[in-house]
């Protein structure tokens, strides 16, 4: 009875890996950064939800630009670290503006991040409640 439980949970993790988009989170480069270890990779995506949720607010918040630039490149290091790689090229672009000079550039991406952020936790709460 064990074994079959465990297939199943294999199956359906399996079923969830499949289903994801890479763009939106990509399962085999976190499983390769986390040595296939499942209870690390979920922690890393818990901490990197919270880190998202934060870094958004914070860069519709940000003018000075020392802030912006630490919102954007702690975003962009974090998405990366865990397969995001959607929200890493748009914190890498909004990283490349001005808040400043460039507010209507930086409101469609932070407006499109902000997307991005919602399908990503998503997936990673789908993730976590098949886990």
């Amino acid at each position: 009875m064990v074994g079959r439980k465990s297939d199943a949970k294999a199956e359906i993790h399996s079923a969830n890996a499949d289903a994801c988009d890479t763009a939106v989170l990509d399962l085999a480069h976190l499983s390769k950064y986390t040595a296939g270890d499942e209870a690390l990779m979920h922690e890393l995506l818990a901490l990197f939800s919270a880190q998202l949720t934060q870094q958004i607010v914070a860069l519709g918040k940000t003018v000075e630009l020392e802030d912006w630039l630490v919102a954007t490149h702690t975003l962009k290091g974090a998405a990366g670290a865990v397969g995001a790689w959607q929200i890493a090229e748009t914190a890498e672009a909004l990283e490349q503006l001005e808040p400043a000079s460039d507010s209507d550039q930086c409101r469609e991406l932070i407006a499109s991040l902000a997307d991005q952020a919602d399908n990503c936790l998503q997936v990673i709460e789908g993730l976590a409640q098949a886990a």
